[in-house]
């Protein structure tokens, strides 16, 4: 199957598609808003206006050097979102080559006595119902390191991965799509508690009073008490 479709990100209101990623690996390559422009044969202009568009999102994916002779720098979200596009780009091209497959997701156990460490929900779905601290796996990601980002990011806690504990797989466990799991038993290293990114709240609950939990969260910690008493 030839691949023949589009595929635009919306930046701020600023959308990125292929010349603009083009430009954007230009520029880092070269450092200059001229030979960028003679290279993908744009004019000066066009392209002066693109970089200045570019410049002025928050946070902006360029750089202009003032009275330097580079003329312009890509910054780290420059690059975030090159690498986001042609991440996005080969998930389509695998998508119409293979069919979709199933999402890979994590989700973090991180207990604390007889206590287990849940957040609220910020979005849907299942918005502000508990949930374990998870998410998805960034593509080159390792599953430890996504579960130790995904604690980090939503709860503010610094964790190290214990055990792992096992897959959830029900094809029907999000709402979303197909997801497949991979849980984790963690423990605290450090860090203050407080809800961040998805979540809206984060705390520890007892073991034998849990509010009613997300997803398949329910049947996870049920699988996962008895594990934890278990050595590794």
């Amino acid at each position: 199957m030839k691949y023949e479709g589009k595929i635009w990100l919306n930046v701020d209101g600023l959308e990125i598609g292929v010349g603009r990623i083009e430009l954007l690996k230009s520029l880092k390559r070269t450092g200059s808003i001229s030979s960028a422009a003679k290279e993908l044969s744009m004019s000066y202009r066009y392209t002066w206006e693109i970089v200045k568009r570019m410049a002025a999102l928050n946070p902006p994916l360029v750089k202009i050097k003032r009275g330097g002779p580079g003329g312009v720098e890509v910054t780290e979200e420059g690059e975030r979102i090159i690498n986001e596009f042609c991440r996005v780009k080969d998930a389509v091209r695998r998508i119409l080559a293979y069919g979709p497959a199933p999402s890979l997701t994590v989700d973090g156990v991180v207990v604390k006595g007889k206590e287990v460490l849940l957040v609220r929900r910020a979005n849907d779905p299942f918005r502000g119902m508990w949930a374990l601290p998870g998410g998805f796996v960034n593509y080159g990601e390792r599953l430890e390191e996504a579960v130790i980002r995904e604690v980090k990011e939503e709860t503010g806690l610094d964790c190290s991965v214990k055990r792992f504990i096992g897959f959830a797989d029900k094809p029907d466990r999000d709402p979303r799509g197909h997801t497949i799991s991979a849980v984790f038993l963690l423990e605290v290293r450090g860090g203050e508690i407080k809800g961040g990114d998805d979540a809206s709240e984060a705390r520890f609950f007892p073991l034998k009073d849990l509010p009613p939990l997300a997803f398949d969260h329910a049947e996870i910690l049920k699988r996962s008490i008895p594990l934890l008493k278990k050595p590794r």
